[in-house]
């Protein structure tokens, strides 16, 4: 981007050109939020360590533990200790379920789990148990529990729209009394396409969409 201001250089203001650059991420869009220095990655490539580390992370919480999957399961284990595992107790395996470790923190939980076809439909208690809705029915328990469907059907258009360079500058520098030339958007690297949720055996127009995003933030 390229703006056009004044700059005081010796007390005078004088006629100023300020040109940013900027490069894409490695891993980031540049669609979304940017980015922030500071932050540590760690990739995990099994599930043995990344359900571990959730289960690790529940049990060193003190204020909130979050949590959204499109499946749940309360008597699934985080940890299996290759050690104890085939000679613990049932009660000793349930302290390692997801629901046993988020019942050993005092953090404040919150559950979202995705419904399926509809919200409060026929079938959209398939996608969770008795025990996490009972968590989520008792009162002032500090755990709360919510089911929401996607209702998206039909057909439809994904595309990331382009943005301009200097709309994010604002957002890192002072840009008062910058005035920036017109520039070309940058558009993303990701292609267009058109989703057809009734492209399946039977063809019809249903709400079958779900959330399959599973994280945790601790």
């Amino acid at each position: 981007s390229v703006a056009r201001g004044e700059r005081e250089i010796a007390g005078e203001n004088v006629p100023a050109h300020v040109v940013v650059l900027g490069l894409r991420h490695q891993y980031f869009s540049a669609q979304g939020r940017p980015a922030r220095r500071g932050n540590q990655l760690e990739l995990f490539t099994n599930g043995q360590d990344a359900w571990g580390s959730v289960h690790d992370d529940i049990l060193a919480s003190t204020e909130s533990v979050h949590m959204s999957t499109w499946w749940w399961e309360s008597n699934f284990e985080l940890v299996r200790p290759l050690e104890t595992h085939v000679t613990s107790t049932e009660t000793e395996r349930r302290a390692n379920t997801i629901l046993g470790t988020l019942d050993q923190t005092t953090a404040t939980k919150r559950i979202l789990v995705g419904q399926f076809v509809s919200q409060d439909g026929a079938i959209s208690w398939l996608s969770a148990d008795d025990d996490i809705r009972a968590r989520g029915d008792a009162p002032d328990d500090g755990f709360e529990f919510l089911g929401q469907a996607n209702e998206t059907r039909g057909v439809f258009s994904f595309q990331v729209d382009p943005f301009r360079f200097s709309d994010r500058l604002p957002f890192f520098f002072d840009v008062t009394g910058l005035t920036f030339d017109d520039e070309t958007e940058v558009e993303s690297t990701v292609p267009p396409r058109t989703v057809d949720l009734t492209e399946w055996p039977i063809s019809i127009d249903v709400p079958g969409a779900s959330y399959h995003q599973k994280f945790a933030i601790v």
